[in-house]
């Protein structure tokens, strides 16, 4: 079985694979990559540049080593994590090895170039390389495979753990993170902010209360989406009890104030702490453990539903979303300008077709790679059917605007519909699903994923 998962691939001269992945940005704004290389019997993780120079970096004994033969890491979920010293993640991703030691992939700011090396737990130090030299840094980021699934750590006051989940900003431009604590036994979800004050805040019949003993939610997916009432999503993330019912994570602006406290089902509201009284909304935020997976919500008229996938811009600068609809007995793949259009717009048989009822996609990985031809990843979002054969989902730029259609593998292009005519591009760019194999751990070219 082929492998999507994260892999190295060989290159050289300035050759680079699809799906490489993004790890910083140097001085002059151009996007560096995750790269290796072999080194004095080491193999050595750096970067690479690849819009400015022909060779990677790596970092080694108090240098930076130019490198015309490397290897490019692909399809790894770029997910970087704080971490220090030798305290490596359990699902950190390996990137090398030095006489027996593993190294890791880590990244480090140097005079303001976000710029990635190799993590030495024996040194307890990220190496990076800039402008000719090695430096180092006991405080990092480390590129994991995948986040761990998201769980509570205990702390006091003020301390914090890494991989805290961000919940909003407070009136002075503070960041506040999810927290909780117990009061008159229950568990109840609040807010930190750690930059300022050493005690978690929780909301509880009128009053803000202040905790020095507390605990801070970890490595959950980020994802906020907007709830009413007592209509809580079936992926929402638990977040404390209140005598046997379970509340969820919330949030909501009091007064400018993006503001984390706890859903409460049964009172139909998120309440909030702030300025050391509750306050309640009935329309607030949750936060969902993962997204759910990708599907399409029938609409009409121009309406459209919560988590539409971006897809491109017209020329106008208004935002295109993954729309398709039923034509020709055929379900297609196209369009939806929602700020601007009562219709979705599908490519077919040459022309652009308008649609007053149609489907958008929702909760999909935003995640285009470039394809050509009939060449389809093995992980690409089914789209529509033609006849027996699957469309997938494609863009490609025409006449400067980026816009999102159907790929057709037979016929090896995408089409995209603009101006009233339908228009075909044999390179594009293609909607995929997820990046991870069934182990979740790196592949090389050749190998199986499976045992």
């Amino acid at each position: 079985m082929c492998s999507v998962g994260p892999h190295w691939v060989k290159c050289s001269n300035g050759s680079m694979p699809n799906g490489a992945v993004p790890a910083g940005v140097d001085l002059d704004g151009k996007e560096m990559f995750v790269a290796r290389a072999h080194h004095d019997n080491c193999l050595v993780p750096g970067k690479i540049i690849p819009s400015r120079e022909k060779h990677a970096y790596i970092p080694y004994d108090g240098k930076e080593h130019h490198k015309t033969e490397y290897e490019v890491l692909v399809n790894s979920p770029n997910h970087w994590v704080p971490a220090s010293g030798s305290n490596i993640p359990p699902n950190a991703l390996p990137g090398g090895t030095d006489k027996g030691e593993t190294y890791y992939i880590g990244r480090a700011r140097v005079q303001g170039a976000l710029t990635c090396g190799k993590v030495h737990p024996s040194h307890a130090v990220c190496y990076v390389s800039f402008d000719g030299k090695e430096h180092h840094f006991s405080n990092y980021e480390i590129l994991i495979n995948k986040p761990q699934d998201p769980h509570w750590v205990k702390c006091s006051n003020g301390s914090m753990p890494s991989g805290a989940v961000p919940a909003g900003v407070d009136l002075d431009g503070k960041e506040m993170f999810v927290a909780r604590a117990h009061h008159d036994n229950c568990l109840v979800p609040g807010k930190i902010i750690p930059s300022r004050d050493r005690h978690a805040y929780v909301p509880y019949d009128g009053k803000e209360h202040h905790k020095t003993e507390y605990e801070v939610l970890v490595n959950s997916p980020n994802h906020w989406v907007p709830a009413s009432g007592s209509n809580i999503p079936p992926n929402a993330l638990p977040g404390g009890t209140d005598k046997g019912e379970t509340y969820y994570i919330g949030r909501a602006r009091v007064q400018g104030a993006l503001t984390c406290g706890k859903v409460h089902p049964s009172h139909a509201v998120c309440y909030v702490s702030f300025d050391g009284k509750e306050h309640h909304f009935a329309d607030y935020e949750i936060l969902i453990n993962k997204p759910q997976d990708p599907h399409w919500v029938k609409c009409s008229n121009g309406s459209m539903p919560s988590g539409a996938v971006p897809a491109g811009v017209d020329l106008d600068g208004k935002e295109m979303f993954v729309a398709r609809a039923h034509h020709d007995n055929c379900l297609v793949p196209g369009k939806i300008i929602p700020s601007r259009d009562r219709h979705a717009y599908v490519p077919y048989d040459g022309k652009e077709h308008h649609k007053t009822e149609y489907e958008v996609l929702v909760n999909s990985p935003n995640h285009w790679v470039p394809a050509s031809g009939s060449n389809i990843p093995p992980n690409a979002l089914p789209g529509g059917t033609d006849k027996g054969e699957t469309y997938y989902i494609g863009r490609a730029r025409v006449q400067g605007a980026l816009t999102c259609g159907k790929v057709h593998p037979s016929h090896a292009v995408c089409y995209v519909s603009f101006d009233g005519k339908e228009h075909h591009f044999s390179d594009y760019e293609i909607l995929v699903d997820y990046f991870t194999d069934e182990n979740e751990g790196i592949v090389h070219p050749g190998e199986s994923s499976v045992a």
